[in-house]
């Protein structure tokens, strides 16, 4: 099922009039720098991949569906709709992608942003603005691609992290219930008909649409994380060193976390806030949903990282004086520039006594949004065959000692094949040696074992002319760090990976 539409046959006439309204579904076709449309697809391929999550994780077996389209509105932002025939559906602003992706591929081409990622010195800043318009504006704050390739990478995963929490808001507005009040708001039968939201109601539901967001994003980079074995991210290739810059300390994957999510709000926040202002308007304005995200980040260090609520308290406003740094040298020409911290400070100094009445707000929402709020869905799962395993081996060489990592994957092009790999140090420097093992048709044991005890560990004793083989325990060769990172970034077997990540990261 493919999860974006592409015309407006594909969702329900509601949701049609709704896109139509909106200014139609935006056509990629008008692209023509390389660059831009690269991020472009990227983008889309992500939303297509949290559509999925979000199908797996609400929608099984509850008859609907959940679809995503680019809409042709500039402004960034996007939208999400209860729609008729069972179809919810989620429309990104196409000015959402131009406008995020412009943020972050301008900042990382400043070198004194993120001065520890890649070689700042090929940075000439630039990506330089005066100012961040408030829609695309590809003439004014196009994309641009940084120098460093490392660093060019890096902007694409802030990117996509900052179009994360922008999507995960209106993912939650649909699970958890927001839709279904609004919809209420508008039922067709006046004695069905509720009273339209208040200020203070929708502000709340706009923050929980936040904390929403804060959890898809963690947790989808979470799931990319954990996924790392699978990846071909161990080399020292552009992306595999930004990958791991960004996703292989965890603490560090929270704070970039922080400042996609916070700059996505803050590029176009006033300098100030009061409670005056804010309950004459039925959205949080920018400063309390970025005052709104920090206690929610330090709630995350609490519960998933040990700290103390102090601590925590801390490093977020480490991470938001870092981001708001970030927005100051973008915006100078010089690009060294002094944050601003005047739209964050206003908020946490005026905010008193208005948070708890918006709280109270979603208080006496919550029996409503239960109505609405969709449940997590359990899709049966079914233990996978082994694909794939491995085996230290130790023995002698020439009177020398011999230490090896022998594994085994499953052929993708032949069923009664499997593709081995050998590596050990041969003239001082980690080497691999591949090599096909091929069984025949009506073997019927398992092809792994047999491969890792007997026929794989008699090829590489043969070819490499080594005597007394045995089999001992990955911890006992830790030491052995050069083989170790080689099979790592040679490794096709994700068991492996995991292992050797597990152990050169004690």
């Amino acid at each position: 099922m493919t999860q974006r539409i592409k015309t407006l046959d594909h969702v329900s006439r509601d949701i049609a009039t709704t896109i139509q309204a909106r200014g139609g579904l935006y056509d990629e076709a008008v692209i023509t720098d390389d660059f831009y449309k690269h991020l472009f697809e990227n983008a889309v391929a992500h939303f297509a991949h949290l559509t999925r999550l979000a199908m797996e994780r609400y929608y099984d077996q509850t008859g609907r569906t959940l679809k995503f389209g680019v809409v042709n509105t500039a402004a960034i932002g996007g939208f999400a709709c209860v729609g008729e025939e069972d179809i919810d559906f989620i429309g990104i602003h196409f000015g959402t992608i131009s406008l995020v992706s412009a943020i972050f591929t301008r900042m990382l081409s400043n070198p004194n942003i993120l001065a520890g990622v890649g070689d700042t010195s090929l940075e000439a800043n630039a990506g330089y603005t005066h100012f961040i318009p408030a829609q695309e504006d590809l003439t004014a704050f196009s994309p641009c691609r940084p120098a460093c390739r490392v660093r060019s990478a890096f902007a694409k995963h802030l990117t996509l992290t900052g179009l994360d929490f922008i999507f995960g808001h209106e993912i939650t507005h649909i699970t958890n219930g927001h839709l279904g009040v609004i919809n209420q708001t508008r039922h067709s039968d006046p004695e069905m008909r509720r009273p339209a939201l208040t200020p203070l109601e929708n502000q709340a539901i706009e923050l929980d649409a936040d904390i929403g967001a804060t959890q898809w994003t963690l947790m989808f980079t979470e799931l990319v994380r954990n996924s790392r074995s699978k990846l071909s991210v161990e080399g020292s290739d552009p992306l595999s060193i930004s990958w791991r810059e960004f996703y292989a300390t965890e603490l560090n994957t929270v704070g970039f976390c922080f400042m996609a999510s916070y700059l996505t709000l803050r590029v176009l926040s006033p300098d100030y806030w009061n409670p005056t202002s804010q309950e004459k308007i039925l959205q949080p304005l920018p400063p309390y949903r970025m005052g709104s995200l920090m206690p929610l980040y330090a709630s995350v260090l609490v519960d998933f990282h040990g700290m103390t609520f102090e601590k925590a308290q801390q490093y977020v406003y480490a991470f938001c004086i870092g981001s708001e740094r970030a927005l100051a040298n973008l915006l100078a020409e010089s690009g060294q520039g002094e944050a601003n911290m005047r739209a964050i400070d206003s908020f946490f100094n005026e905010v008193g006594a208005y948070n708890d009445k918006v709280q109270d707000a979603y208080d006496t929402l919550g029996k409503e949004l239960s109505v609405f709020a969709m449940k997590e869905t359990t899709k049966a799962t079914h233990p996978r065959p082994r694909t794939c395993d491995y085996v230290v081996l130790k023995g002698f060489k020439h009177d020398a000692e011999f230490i090896g990592i022998l594994e085994a994957k499953h052929s993708e092009t032949s069923p009664k094949r499997l593709d081995m790999q050998c590596f050990f140090k041969g003239r001082g420097m980690p080497t691999g040696m591949p090599f096909p093992l091929n069984f025949y048709p009506d073997f019927e044991g398992d092809m792994i074992d047999e491969a890792l005890t007997a026929d794989g560990m008699n090829y590489v004793a043969q070819i490499e002319g080594v005597t007394d083989l045995q089999t001992v325990e990955l911890s006992s060769i830790s030491d052995k760090t050069d083989l170790l990172h080689f099979a790592l970034e040679n490794s096709e077997c994700f068991k492996l990976k995991e292992d050797l990540i597990t152990l050169l990261g004690a």
